[in-house]
């Protein structure tokens, strides 16, 4: 099968180096698989990358090749601001459908698109369909639902692109749940529930007998995330302090940057906990890895996660979680691996750390890692979205909602 992957955003530039990784993984996967794949990003930079100081690759529009894996981005520049109703749309698809052609020229037609996130490439999906009568899948990833904002007028174009696909995948039962109040259940129903994928270096470590190559004293829990609003460090740093202040032997290490990180020094040196607490600014993969390798627990205390990668990442490495209940992780938080809280709340937070602490060796890293493996490995995901191509493909009609 030949399957050209849409990103929502810019995808492994310079500028943004994490964003679209979950669509490369899938990409990766899939190919290995034996499928063809291809992708265009049509996301423009937006005008702040003109005073950052990144070098500009020479001309808008790049050819290259990643992982093997042909790839058509837009480098130019929007001038139009997102708050501006329509316009921005307008140019995304304009591009994307300028960039299809190209890339359908070099590499002939797709037999499916799959467009990640209906805002807005779902919607290009749509219009190339409608165009080139080409079947189209949507993977919902997007918070913009959760977090209300999404604009009335980009309703009515979110409806018709559910409408035209011929399936609609979430990342996470939970998903739905924040779609429907906003676009109405008729329009978006039925979904297929396909996780996201494990990425490779995760998938192929290997766990010694201890299940960490480290040494280390004391008790350590990791938490890695952007320093934003949304991930609710205030909470995680409150929790701790409420239940392990002047501990020496337990520890918290905090992966991430963002524009929260002057406030939450703030907040640790007020609780007097910044001897227990370490912020690791923003890492890499690998040194994420690493440092999920050396703790003995992942803690999260974002308000809402359409999935949860870094859930997942740690369970790959055998480590125990805890998230807060309502989202993305309660399809991937269980008995076996972690625990979830029903309220953020500080004194239920610490007191979820406190018993995860206590019963840590009940905790079976290889029976953690082997459940994640058989829910989120390479392959098994990779083969479920083979079979919705499949269907697609024997089936081209799409499910009206």
């Amino acid at each position: 099968m030949h399957i050209l992957i849409i990103p929502p955003f810019r995808y492994l530039s310079p500028d943004s180096p994490l964003s679209g990784i979950f669509q490369r993984d899938q990409a990766v996967a899939l190919k290995n698989l034996g499928d063809k794949i291809g992708i265009i990003a049509p996301a423009p930079r937006t005008l702040r990358h003109l005073f950052s100081g990144m070098k500009t690759p020479s001309g808008k529009i790049l050819t290259r090749i990643e992982n093997e894996i042909p790839v058509i981005s837009y480098e130019g520049f929007s001038w139009i601001t997102s708050r501006v109703p329509y316009l921005s749309m307008y140019e995304w698809v304009k591009i994307g459908v300028k960039l299809f052609r190209l890339y359908s020229e070099e590499h002939g037609l797709p037999d499916v698109l799959h467009a990640h996130n209906v805002l807005y490439a779902g919607i290009l999906a749509s219009e190339l369909k409608k165009s080139h009568k080409i079947p189209t899948v949507i993977t919902e990833h997007s918070s913009l639902f959760a977090t209300g904002r999404i604009n009335n007028w980009q309703k009515e174009f979110l409806r018709s692109a559910y409408q035209s696909a011929n399936k609609r995948i979430m990342v996470s039962p939970a998903l739905p749940k924040s779609i429907e109040p906003i676009l109405g259940k008729s329009s978006i129903i039925p979904w297929e529930y396909i996780p996201n994928i494990l990425h490779k270096k995760f998938e192929d470590l290997q766990l010694d007998k201890e299940g960490s190559n480290w040494q280390k004293s004391g008790f350590q829990f990791l938490a890695v995330g952007n320093l934003i609003s949304h991930k609710n460090f205030e909470l995680l740093l409150e929790s701790f302090a409420r239940t392990f202040k002047n501990n020496p032997n337990v520890s918290l290490r905090i992966a991430g940057h963002g524009p929260k990180r002057q406030a939450l020094d703030a907040l640790t040196q007020k609780l007097g906990i910044v001897n227990q607490v370490k912020f690791l600014g923003l890492l890499d993969r690998e040194n994420i890895l690493e440092e999920m390798r050396r703790c003995d627990a992942l803690v999260s205390t974002s308000k809402y996660e359409t999935f949860g990668v870094v859930l997942i990442e740690a369970l790959a490495c055998g480590r125990p979680v805890i998230a807060i209940a309502g989202s993305g992780p309660d399809s991937i938080v269980n008995e076996r691996n972690g625990l979830l809280v029903n309220e953020q709340n500080p004194q239920k937070y610490g007191q979820a750390m406190s018993e995860l602490l206590t019963n840590h060796s009940q905790y079976s890293p290889y029976e953690i890692r082997n459940d994640c493996l058989a829910r989120f490995g390479r392959d098994v995901v990779a083969k479920r979205l083979q079979e919705v191509y499949r269907s697609v493909l024997e089936c081209p009609t799409h499910v009206q909602g």
